[in-house]
């Protein structure tokens, strides 16, 4: 770097342009592409054999997937390799509500292997190694946005958060969980209403008798019953003794 940079002074004290001065095409080394479908061993090979560090992959139309370094494939093969400055990111997380935080770059079969959702030989061929964030994107016409969900092979699958156009995590929920919640909640609920009912009826019944008790003896007070002449004579007793 230094000697290039002394190199684009010297030019320019000539009256080069750096353009002129500097050429970096013999240093560049020529892209490998390799296609989707290759299995990692071999290509492990291949770029050992070529002393490259780096491929370009493809998709079926020969546009670009992403690249593949050598230390992605070792840790396919070996397990994570962990740099000090790397930080652990846990992919399937079980939440609270018993549903799961899932990153969005995660595989789909994993996800499901994870869930016990059970699938076919034919389906799981057809998933391959399809990630989450593709099948969001597959289920929507245009891009996706946060809350937006659709089912799929028994789940609920929700997006969870998005960076610009990049999903970045979903919420999965098993469609038999939200059924058992739905079921418990009407129960607590005609239990709570039924409760509400015998309440309310025992205030109204108690009212009705209280009603009933007052007209009685208003009715017996005017009627001039022996109860209540009685009560009068008492009355009357009492005051003359004062």
């Amino acid at each position: 770097a230094g000697r290039a940079a002394r190199d684009i002074q010297s030019s320019h004290r000539k009256g080069r342009s750096p353009q002129q001065a500097l050429d970096i095409r013999p240093l560049l080394d020529e892209p490998y592409f390799v296609y989707q479908s290759m299995k990692i061993d071999d290509l492990l090979s291949t770029m050992s054999q070529k002393q490259i560090n780096m491929a370009i992959v493809t998709d079926n139309y020969g546009g670009t997937l992403g690249v593949v370094m050598v230390e992605d494939i070792l840790e396919e093969l070996v397990g994570e390799i962990w740099d000090e400055d790397d930080r652990a990111v846990r992919n399937i997380v079980r939440l609270k509500d018993g549903s799961y935080s899932v990153n969005a770059e995660e595989h789909v079969m994993d996800v499901l292997e994870e869930l016990d959702v059970d699938v076919d030989e034919e389906e799981a061929d057809e998933i391959g190694t399809k990630l989450m964030n593709e099948l969001v994107f597959e289920n929507y016409p245009e891009i996706p946005k946060e809350g937006d969900s659709f089912e799929f092979h028994g789940l609920k699958i929700i997006v969870q958060s998005m960076r610009n156009n990049r999903i970045l995590r979903v919420r999965v929920l098993k469609m038999e969980a939200i059924a058992a919640n739905a079921a418990d909640g009407s129960v607590e609920n005609g239990a709570a209403d039924s409760a509400a009912n015998a309440a309310t009826g025992s205030a109204e019944n108690g009212a009705a008798d209280s009603a009933a008790n007052a007209a009685r003896s208003a009715k017996q007070a005017k009627s001039g019953s022996p109860a209540a002449k009685s009560d009068r004579a008492d009355a009357a007793q009492k005051g003359g003794a004062v």
